[in-house]
């Protein structure tokens, strides 16, 4: 039976994967233009064959990852975590690692814009803060102060409780903070990455995408901190009486630098709803 059920999972993915990826086929040609009416830069046949699938695994492998992830999660044997809402943490987890794992793959693989034996390489020494805006700086670092907090606590339960329900917090909380680390490594990667061209349009282009690259990172990252607060202050919370005044100003602290965190993540998405079809419309990405 269980055979059964893990192929049942796996076509019905497959299925699932395969009609995603045409339908963003189908879609491709639109939203490349959408892309390119955002670039001062003309769109050349060359510029076209090299930014499809740039655009392509930006869309692609985000969903993929989402959509496995999910499964992952189904197909464990966690009998651990099947009382709520550890079942629903557990379904985050599935969906936050997929689907940033995805994201992150995507982020690394892009290519040089090389279509002659020229080349024109930016020599300009750039930093994730010349891409963001005050918002999005603070969502990084937020990122990190929460999900390291929040791993904090976890082990300040596990050490003063020492129960299955702070050894779950443990667990999910140092797989927050691991995205975290791995939001923060691709920026800085991608950023400091050399851009090389065979024009001085083409560095537009490589800039454009760069920017659309590490967009949506701020935003994977502060999510995945908030969440590590939220379940190492559930964890907290169910031993409570438990705690000693330390671990229960901690647990104050952390559900307060929580809520901070989700105000700002708030703003940003606010701030970034009515920029959704412009990738590089940011102040500080002026080369």
């Amino acid at each position: 039976m269980g055979v059964i059920y893990l192929s049942g999972f796996v076509v019905i993915n497959v299925v699932a994967t395969v009609l995603f990826v045409r339908s963003q086929r189908g879609k491709a040609a639109a939203e490349l233009m959408t892309f390119a009416e955002t670039v001062p830069a003309p769109l050349t046949p060359q510029v076209r064959e090299w930014l499809g699938p740039q655009l392509h695994r930006r869309a692609v492998y985000p969903f993929v990852g989402f959509l496995w992830g999910i499964t992952a999660v189904y197909l464990l044997p966690s009998s651990a975590w099947d009382d709520l809402p550890w079942h629903w943490f557990l379904l985050v987890i599935g969906i936050g690692v997929g689907s940033s794992t995805g994201a992150l793959l995507a982020s690394v693989r892009t290519k040089p814009l090389v279509d002659g034996p020229r080349r024109a390489v930016d020599p300009v020494r750039r930093r994730a803060s010349d891409y963001y805006g005050r918002i999005d700086v603070l969502r990084l670092r937020l990122s990190v102060l929460t999900a390291g907090s929040a791993l904090a606590l976890a082990a300040a339960l596990v050490a003063g409780t020492g129960t299955a329900t702070a050894d779950r917090a443990l667990i999910a909380c140092s797989i927050g903070l691991v995205l975290v680390a791995a939001h923060h490594g691709v920026v800085a990667v991608v950023v400091a990455r050399p851009l090389v061209t065979s024009t001085a349009e083409g560095l537009s282009w490589q800039k454009a995408v760069l920017a659309r690259t590490i967009a949506p990172m701020p935003h994977l990252a502060i999510f995945a901190g908030i969440f590590s607060t939220v379940v190492a202050v559930y964890a907290a919370v169910v031993h409570v009486r438990e705690l000693s005044l330390p671990i229960l100003l901690l647990s104050v602290g952390v559900a307060v630098l929580g809520a901070a965190a989700v105000v700002v993540m708030v703003m940003g998405i606010r701030r970034d709803r009515p920029r959704q079809t412009d990738p590089i419309a940011h102040p500080s990405s002026a080369p």
